[in-house]
């Protein structure tokens, strides 16, 4: 979505990746309930907070989470196509009521495990764990982004303040996990001890903190 050498990929405009979907009831039904989640206020405890897709090879994983990256950073164009429209009618079914079009303007943090090197820092920012990784995607549209960050990155294992950094932003979150288990399987070495015992603290304390925070959703695919 965000591109490579080859440039921004075609799918990263709602549209067209409206285009390529084929609306099916499971991956609508998804939708629908992260849109609940994200954009349904008060009733946000209407569906889960956590999600984890385990299809096969092959079965649509990332191509699931870049439609719920479409759903929540371009909810108004995605609502234009065949999938966004069925997800968002459904999503008033649940709710007994219509969504906001823009559902809240949710930030969207994107941690695409497989494009990451644990301890080594990000090319577009100071971080080397998956916390601080987390963290500066999460504060990334944040005027005061140093500080902030800052602020939360020694409560790696602290489940109120995780949850405090992400109630801070002010707006829904959504938390896209790709690929986990590439990340970890570099935690082995020995040499990243110290990184694996911050990094399994901090996604114990994450996975346990999206239930508490209101209009919070997280989906990981694991491999």
């Amino acid at each position: 979505v965000f591109g490579g050498p080859a440039g921004r990929a075609p799918y990263g405009e709602p549209g067209y990746y409206g285009e390529i979907t084929h609306p099916s009831a499971q991956f609508a039904a998804l939708m629908a309930k992260v849109a609940v989640r994200l954009g349904g206020g008060a009733d946000h405890h209407r569906s889960p907070a956590l999600w984890r897709l385990d299809q096969a090879m092959g079965g649509g994983k990332s191509h699931g989470l870049i439609g719920l990256w479409h759903l929540a950073a371009h909810p108004e164009a995605l609502a234009a196509t065949d999938i966004g429209a069925i997800a968002l009618d459904q999503a008033a079914g649940i709710l007994g009521r219509r969504l906001p079009e823009d559902l809240v303007e949710p930030r969207v943090v994107v941690l695409p495990c497989d494009n990451m090197t644990a301890g080594v820092q990000d090319s577009e920012g100071p971080a080397k764990t998956l916390q601080e990784r987390f963290l500066w995607r999460l504060f990334e549209r944040e005027t005061e982004k140093w500080d902030r960050y800052e602020a939360y990155r020694d409560h790696y294992a602290d489940k109120s303040k995780i949850s405090e950094a992400i109630a801070s932003v002010g707006h829904p979150v959504l938390i896209l996990i790709d690929e986990l288990m590439d990340y970890v399987r570099q935690l082995s070495d020995p040499a990243l001890d110290d990184i694996a015992t911050r990094d399994m603290a901090f996604l114990r304390a994450l996975l346990d903190a999206v239930n508490d925070v209101s209009n919070v959703a997280l989906a990981v695919v694991m491999i």
